[in-house]
């Protein structure tokens, strides 16, 4: 087995490997709410689907004005188009990098129920001192390159989403158009707003770290 020294006693490597394994399995549990609710956009986004193009339609109902297929390839293609998005298009913008925009539009406060959130870090925490989602090692580095996912993800989801949206207000199904579009809010635009909100945190980390560097 492997130590180190660490405060003048022995700590295992192995063992902390293992403490730090605990927390992320702990972690993943808790990350199945957060996750479900995101399965409630791809849940509505599937049914609205399934309903306009006829398999799970009532068989009183009848079948919109406008074919539903090409507004399924619409959603499809808009989504798609948003991988081919070049990464300096998300770069963060002056304005928002003090991160007060984010927070007056409720990132801050959504930011503790999405997955890898403040509440599911402070339990598992309280379960495994000094638990963090990234090491500290990597911390900068990984948190960054996961967030860019995350967000170019929700992003694609909510643009495919927006033209289901819109697509049900063209054939005045009401209901659903409020649904997925109440859905896509939780589910998609607010952890993009999240995901924003920490690579500002994020970036003012980096440039206190930077400004301290030249000091020394």
């Amino acid at each position: 087995m492997v130590e180190r020294e660490k405060k003048g006693g022995r700590v295992s490597v192995d063992g902390a490997g293992e403490h730090r394994a605990e927390a992320k399995r702990l972690a993943d549990r808790l990350n199945i709410l957060p996750i479900a609710v995101f399965c409630i956009w791809l849940g509505a986004f599937a049914m609205f689907w399934g309903q306009t193009l006829g398999p799970l339609r009532n068989f009183d109902t009848p079948p919109p004005a406008l074919a539903a297929w090409p507004w399924l390839g619409a959603s499809i293609v808009a989504g798609a188009l948003v991988l081919a998005i070049p990464d300096g298009v998300f770069r963060l913008r002056g304005f928002e990098r003090s991160g007060r925009l984010h927070e007056m539009l409720g990132a801050e406060v959504f930011r503790g129920f999405v997955t890898n959130g403040d509440h599911i870090n402070r339990i598992v925490a309280r379960r495994h001192a000094g638990y963090r989602v990234h090491a500290h090692g990597e911390a900068l580095a990984g948190a960054a390159q996961t967030i860019r996912q995350s967000e170019r993800s929700h992003l694609v989801c909510l643009v495919a989403g927006l033209v289901a949206c819109l697509y049900a207000a063209l054939i005045g199904w009401w209901g659903w158009a409020g649904v997925m579009l109440a859905a896509n809010i939780l589910g998609n635009l607010y952890p993009v707003l999240v995901q924003r909100h920490t690579r500002a945190r994020l970036w003012r980390l980096a440039e206190r770290r930077a400004r301290l560097s030249r000091g020394a």
